[in-house]
C-alpha cells in the first residue's frame, strides 16, 4: 500500500493533485468560487476514483519493480521511516483540500437577496458615490462577505488611479485592473458613507482626490454559470429603475382570478403604471421593484395570486409616510386624512399643512423611517407605510414594519428625469384612494403651466439660452451641483436656460455631484446665473455671505452682473406644483416680475 501511495503521488505530481481538488478555484473568489467548488467536488470524486485504481495497478510486480527502482529520483531521502511519515503528510493536506471544498463555507441562498450565513459574493443592492471630478465614475460590480467582514471590489473607469485610502489604510491597485479602468479590493463597513481618498496621476502631479461611497449589505448572489438579477439600467419603457431583486412580476393582463379591463393613461411618468380589472380591482407596478394589489374594501384576495404581489386593503386611512416627497400629493387632491402617522415632525415641513395637522392633532409624528415607532404604527390601525429609497439603506426596517403585518410601499418619485414625471405621481396615489379624478384633476392644471412656459420661451426666443449653474457649499469646502440628467435642469432647459453642466452624467443613482471649488470656478464662473441650493445646506443671507464663503465668488460674472437667486428648502417637498418652478426660472431668465415668483429669491 505504503509503495502505490508513493507512486500515484509521484505520478500525478503533488500540486497537480492538490489543485485537481478544487482548492486552486475556491480561493480565487469572486464569480468563479461558487462555481470552483462544485466542480472542486466532482474532480475529488474523480480523483479517489482514479487514486483506488492508480495502487491497485501498483500492486502489480511490474510496478513495484519501477517504484523501487526509481524511489530515490522522486524522495529527497529514502529512510523507510521518514518515507512513510511524508506521505501521510501528504494524505493530510489532500483531506485538508477536501473539507476546503465541501464543508468550510456556508450556502448562499440562490440567485436573488443575499442571504449568506459565512461566505458569500454578491452584487450590491445599492452603491452609490459622490465626490470628485464628475469625470470618473466608480462601480461596485461584487462584494465578498466572509461571516462579519465585507471587502468590495471597487473599478474605476480610469487606469490613472494608483492607490485609494479607506480609514488612513492605503490599498494598491489590483493587479486584475485592466488598461482602461483601476481596481481595488477594501474592506467596507456596508450601509453606511464611507470616505475615500483616491491617488491619481492623470493630472500634472499626483493628487488625492475625496469620495463618498456607499455600499448596501444586500444584493444579488454572483454565481457562475446563472444569470445574476440586474439592478437598474432597464428599458425605454421601464425606466429600470432597479429598486429590488428577486421579484418575479406577474403578467398584469393575465392575473389569477381577474379580468382585465385597461391600463392608466400617463404623460410623463415612467417608474410606475396602473391597471384596472372588473370589481374595483387595480394592480399598481413600480418597474424594477414590486407589483401591489389594490383590494377593495369587502374582497377577498383572489386566488391564486403569485406570492410576490404585495396586498393593500382597501380602504387606506391610516397610513404612515415617510416619503416627505409624497405628502403635497396627498394634500393636492384632498387625500391628506388619510395620513394619520408622519416620518417628519412638525418643525421638519417647509410646506403647508402637514406641520399644521401635527399641531392640530391631526396627524402624529411616528418616528423617522429608520427608527419608526412601532408600537405607535401598530396600536393607531396603520394600514400602510410610505417609504421613499432611503428605506433600502435600512432593510431591516422594512422588514420589522412587515413582520407587524403592515405592506411597505417605496416610493420611487425621485428618479423620475421629467420634472412632471414626479407630480404624476398623484395619479398613483390617487388610484390607492380611490380619487382618480382629483389627482387627474390637479395634473392637467399643472401640465397647463409648464406647456404655458414652453410657449412663452418660443414667444421670447431672443432673450434664451443663458447659462444657469445650479450649486451649494458644503463645510468641507466643497460644491454641490446638479448632475445634468437631473429634473432641475431639466426645469431649466424648458424655461428657455441652458444648463451650464451639460455633461454631468452617472449611473449612480442621485441628482447630485460634489467637486471641488476649483472645478466648479473653471466651468461656472461665466455663468449667467447662479442658483443657490439651499434645500440641501443653510440658506444665504446676501451676496455677501456668498463670498465670505470663498472669495473666488467675487470673480464669478453672476455675481459681478448681481444675478444670483436661492432656492427655498420647500422645493423638494413641493413635488405638487413643479409648473410654478418653471414659471418662476422663465422669469429669471427674462428679467419678469419677481413678485410672482414662488420658489426663487434674489440675493442682494
Amino acid at each position: 500500500m505504503l509503495q502505490a501511495q508513493k507512486y500515484y503521488f509521484r505520478k500525478k505530481g503533488f500540486w497537480e493533485n492538490y489543485f485537481a481538488l478544487g482548492r486552486k478555484n475556491y480561493f480565487q473568489g469572486g464569480v468563479g468560487r461558487f462555481a470552483g467548488q462544485r466542480e472542486g467536488m466532482k474532480k475529488t470524486e474523480g480523483i479517489m476514483e482514479e487514486r483506488r485504481d492508480c495502487m491497485m495497478e501498483a500492486e502489480g510486480s511490474e510496478m513495484r519493480a519501477e517504484v523501487r527502482e526509481k524511489k530515490r529520483k522522486w524522495l529527497p531521502f529514502n529512510d523507510g521511516e521518514k518515507a512513510y511519515y511524508f506521505s501521510q503528510l501528504l494524505l493530510i493536506l489532500v483531506c485538508i483540500g477536501f473539507l476546503a471544498v465541501t464543508g468550510c463555507s456556508a450556502k448562499s441562498g440562490t440567485t436573488g437577496d443575499v442571504i449568506a450565513e459565512e461566505t458569500a459574493t454578491y452584487t450590491p443592492s445599492d452603491f452609490h458615490f459622490t465626490g470628485g471630478t464628475g469625470r470618473v465614475q466608480i462601480t461596485c460590480p461584487e462584494v465578498t462577505k466572509d461571516g462579519d467582514t465585507y471587502t468590495a471590489k471597487l473599478v474605476f473607469d480610469s487606469k490613472n488611479y494608483q492607490y485609494i485610502k479607506v480609514g488612513g489604510k492605503q490599498y494598491d491597485r489590483d493587479a486584475s485592473s485592466g488598461e482602461d479602468n483601476s481596481i481595488f479590493f477594501v474592506p467596507i463597513e456596508p450601509d453606511k458613507d464611507i470616505k475615500v481618498m483616491g491617488l491619481t496621476t492623470a493630472m500634472s502631479t499626483a493628487h488625492e482626490i475625496e469620495y463618498t461611497i456607499f455600499v448596501s449589505s444586500v444584493g444579488t448572489e454572483v454565481a457562475a454559470g446563472e444569470a445574476t438579477v440586474e439592478f437598474g439600467g432597464g428599458d425605454e419603457e421601464t425606466g429600470g429603475l432597479g429598486l429590488a431583486a428577486g421579484v418575479t412580476f406577474a403578467d398584469p393582463e393575465n392575473l389569477a382570478g381577474l379580468t382585465y379591463e385597461k391600463k392608466m393613461d400617463l404623460s410623463y411618468a415612467r417608474g410606475f403604471a396602473v391597471h384596472y380589472y372588473k370589481e374595483g380591482y387595480k394592480l399598481i407596478e413600480v418597474f424594477d421593484s414590486a407589483q401591489y394589489l389594490l383590494v377593495p374594501e369587502g374582497k377577498e384576495v383572489p386566488e391564486g395570486i403569485s406570492k410576490d404581489i404585495v396586498i393593500l386593503q382597501q380602504p387606506l386611512d391610516h397610513i404612515y409616510l415617510a416619503a416627505t416627497s409624497a405628502m403635497s400629493l396627498f394634500f393636492a387632491m384632498g387625500g391628506q386624512d388619510a395620513i394619520t402617522l408622519s416620518g417628519t415632525d412638525a418643525s421638519g415641513w417647509h410646506i403647508e399643512g402637514p406641520g399644521e395637522a401635527i399641531k392640530a392633532g391631526k396627524m402624529q409624528y411616528a418616528g423617522k423611517y429608520s427608527a419608526p415607532d412601532y408600537e405607535l404604527m401598530v396600536g393607531s390601525g396603520c394600514d400602510l407605510a410610505i417609504e421613499s429609497t432611503m428605506i433600502f439603506h435600512s432593510p431591516d426596517v422594512k422588514e420589522k414594519i412587515e413582520e407587524l403585518g403592515i405592506p411597505v410601499f417605496v416610493d420611487a418619485s425621485s428618479y423620475e428625469m421629467e420634472p412632471l414625471g414626479r407630480t404624476e405621481w398623484i395619479k398613483l396615489y390617487g388610484a390607492m384612494l380611490d380619487k382618480e379624478a382629483d389627482a387627474e384633476a390637479f395634473f392637467a392644471d399643472q401640465d397647463k403651466k409648464v406647456k404655458a412656459t414652453i410657449e412663452a420661451v418660443q414667444k421670447n426666443a431672443d432673450k434664451t439660452g443663458k447659462t444657469v449653474a445650479v450649486f451649494s457649499l458644503t463645510t468641507s469646502g466643497t460644491v454641490t451641483v446638479r448632475r445634468s440628467d437631473d429634473y432641475i435642469p431639466r426645469m431649466i432647459s424648458i424655461a428657455g436656460g441652458k444648463y451650464i453642466f451639460d455633461n454631468l452624467t452617472s449611473d449612480s443613482r442621485g441628482g447630485t455631484q460634489t467637486i471641488s471649488m476649483e472645478e466648479f470656478y473653471s466651468t461656472a464662473s461665466d455663468a449667467d446665473f447662479l442658483i443657490y441650493n439651499a434645500t440641501i445646506e443653510m440658506p444665504l443671507k446676501d451676496l455677501d455671505d456668498l463670498k465670505g464663503k470663498d472669495g473666488l465668488f467675487a470673480d464669478f460674472k453672476a455675481v459681478q452682473e448681481g444675478n444670483v437667486w436661492q432656492i427655498g428648502k420647500d422645493l423638494y417637498q413641493a413635488t405638487d406644483i413643479v409648473g410654478q418652478m418653471t414659471e418662476d426660472l422663465h422669469i429669471m431668465l427674462t428679467g419678469g416680475d419677481e413678485s410672482g415668483m414662488t420658489f426663487l429669491e434674489k440675493l442682494k
